[in-house]
């Protein structure tokens, strides 16, 4: 049986993690699926609401921007081998179960 989780990317402003926590309300609302947030917690402006935080610490000299880029683009290093991951931008909002199709 196939392993799927969600992934979110988010550091920095609140905004973002406003959004995320928007995001997540309704992703968890509609999947059964494991939902992870990859983040580095000491550059956001509030706490990740989120029971699964995978907190990365990135580099001091990148900006909360280059953070996240760094983020995304090294998942691969971070997660877990052997699951089929979906990367989700956290202003995309899950409005039914089709979510996990």
């Amino acid at each position: 049986m196939a392993i799927n989780k969600f992934v979110f990317v988010v550091c920095g402003a609140r905004e973002h993690l406003d959004t995320l926590h928007f995001s997540l309300r309704y992703l968890r609302h509609f999947s059964k699926n494991e939902i992870i947030v990859v983040t580095d917690s000491l550059r956001n402006a509030i706490p990740v609401e989120h029971d699964k935080v995978l907190d990365i610490k990135t580099p001091d000299h990148f900006t909360n921007h280059q953070a996240s880029i760094y983020l995304k683009t090294s998942l691969h290093k971070f997660l877990p081998k052997g699951v089929t991951y979906c990367y989700l931008d956290t202003d995309v909002v899950a409005l039914s179960e089709d979510c996990e199709d």
